[in-house]
């Protein structure tokens, strides 16, 4: 009775197989994560060679923050390194042409750490004794920014409530572009003028005591700046009195 209770006991557990599935689970997720860290380091080594042989140029940057109408100086200049295949690169100053840009002057104001522009720059020719003067004004009193290389304008003053011509027939040099946006904004526009010693004075000063006001008078008629003074109310006096 004990050997038959014996030959009919239930059978013994199979306790090998989960061990080895188990086994078998870990050898393939370790497979994977294996392959996949396999995959990422040859990725970050790729980008590190793509970036180390990346080309690059040197270009000149704003030293320090630079006013339109500055005459650029070595102070007002340092480099930078960019991408060469930078779409705006064929536009920046190279750092080797940073000699050449001394003595020329800025057309518009560049901040600190911003790359120079060719356009931003504009040679100062001879012509006549002549010298170039950038002139930052309102907008609205500078027909809108609606100027043009090679105008010819007339520079108003109006203060204490009459208004002056205090010159004529003066070529615009260089205009800034305009932001529409920015139409009315006091700052940032400033056409660069061909003025002659006299003229350069009466405007520096009129843009300290009062409002100037820039009008394109190319075709027209010059005034008669003896008598071309108005008081406000509309009668109009010489200048004599």
């Amino acid at each position: 009775m004990a050997d038959r209770l014996v030959g009919t006991g239930a059978p013994a557990p199979f306790d090998s197989a989960p061990p080895v599935r188990r086994n078998l689970l870990s050898r393939i997720k370790l497979g994977h994560v294996v392959m996949v860290l396999a995959a990422i380091v040859a990725l970050v080594f790729n980008l590190a060679v793509l970036r180390g042989n990346e080309a690059t140029m040197e270009v000149a940057i704003a030293a320090a923050d630079i006013r339109a109408g500055t005459t650029l100086t070595m102070f007002h200049l340092e480099t930078a390194t960019i991408p060469a295949d930078d779409l705006l690169a064929t536009r920046f100053v190279p750092a080797t042409d940073m000699v050449n840009a001394v003595g020329q002057l800025t057309t518009r104001s560049i901040v600190a750490g911003e790359p120079v522009l060719n356009s931003d720059l504009l040679v100062v020719e001879n012509r006549g004794g002549l010298r170039a003067m950038s002139v930052p004004i309102d907008l609205t009193h500078a027909v809108a920014g609606h100027l043009s290389r090679g105008d010819s304008i007339d520079v108003v003053l109006v203060s204490d409530g009459v208004a002056s011509f205090i010159a004529t027939d003066i070529e615009v040099l260089e205009v800034p572009s305009v932001d529409d946006s920015a139409l009315g904004a006091r700052s940032g526009y400033a056409p660069t003028l061909a003025v002659d010693a006299t003229q350069a004075l009466l405007i520096a000063s009129a843009l300290d005591v009062g409002e100037v006001h820039i009008i394109r008078s190319t075709g027209t008629a010059l005034p008669d700046l003896e008598r071309a003074t108005a008081v406000v109310g509309g009668a109009s006096e010489s200048a004599s009195g």
